[in-house]
């Protein structure tokens, strides 16, 4: 008691609901980064109840909103190099070079794996991201699909294979991907704001209340897809990596992968796509953080 009436007369009733104010947000923040954020790392899948045998064929669908070369001569041969045995890679390319177009269905001939398919690109009518995916989505021939963007690299071949592993356990398979490591300040920053803002929805997957995923780094099956009418607003470029989660929470089982060999990280992007090509077709894996 006479160690209260000393803060009290030192600090005043100000101090000492200021000072409670502090702990009680310091115990919400420990809270969450103990009980919440902490059951990210030891998450395992194999406490789920398996809904299939093996791992299935697999579609990669990738949206392609422009005459990306540095995708195709970098970060394509990264998808295209995984070490699992039934997958195939769509490209949905969108624009109105019929040159870059032609050069992509060429492609198949060194790699069978490759779909591609088109959209003409119209300045009067946009196509959005939603567009491009359901044309996708459509064009794929397995049942089970994995989305990606073109400024992810898998960081590892054995990506598709750990997130293909996730449809044994669920319909809607979700993983991570952080932002290529670089010096500067900045990309420290979108770092830091990417694990973040990932670790909160991450959280929510491994409680079974999932709500969204990343554009980069997901997946989900056609059933789920044309069970739930597909995406709705399709002239809306937002919204597609939480269709699947928010609409089908309560019907499908969630798996998220956090192996470190499952993670991508999406290139950072300053003006205009960019990754210093040479201009030869390569296959080179490295790790970030």
């Amino acid at each position: 008691m006479q160690f209260f009436d000393t803060l009290l007369t030192c600090y005043g009733w100000e101090g000492i609901a200021l000072a409670g104010a502090v702990l009680a947000m310091f115990g919400v923040q420990l809270y969450y980064y103990i009980f919440v954020y902490g059951r990210i790392p030891g998450y395992k899948n194999n406490r789920r109840s398996a809904v299939l045998d093996a791992e299935p064929p697999v579609s990669v669908v990738v949206p392609l909103f422009s005459e990306d070369y540095s995708f195709v001569e970098e970060r394509l041969p990264l998808m295209l190099a995984q070490s699992y045995p039934d997958f195939e890679v769509v490209i949905v390319y969108v624009g109105h070079d019929s040159d870059f177009y032609e050069d992509l269905v060429r492609l198949k001939q060194s790699f069978p794996q490759i779909v591609t398919t088109k959209i003409h690109l119209d300045p009067r009518f946009p196509i959005s991201r939603k567009m491009a995916l359901n044309v996708g989505i459509k064009s794929a021939h397995h049942e089970h699909m994995i989305f990606t963007s073109t400024d992810a690299c898998p960081q590892t071949d054995r990506w598709l294979s750990l997130m293909a592993k996730g449809f044994t356990r669920g319909e809607i398979v979700v993983g991570y991907c952080g932002v290529e490591r670089k010096k500067g300040f900045s990309n420290y920053m979108m770092r830091a704001w990417r694990m973040m803002h990932s670790a909160d929805w991450l959280a929510r997957a491994v409680r079974r209340r999932a709500y969204r995923g990343t554009l980069h780094n997901f997946g989900f099956t056609k059933r789920i897809y044309f069970g739930a009418n597909g995406f709705s607003h399709l002239n809306m470029n937002i919204g597609e990596d939480a269709f699947e989660c928010g609409r089908c929470q309560q019907k499908c089982d969630f798996c998220y992968i956090g192996s470190c060999s499952a993670i991508g990280r999406s290139v950072q992007n300053i003006g205009q796509q960019e990754c210093g090509s040479d201009g030869d077709i390569r296959i080179q894996y490295g790790s970030g953080q």
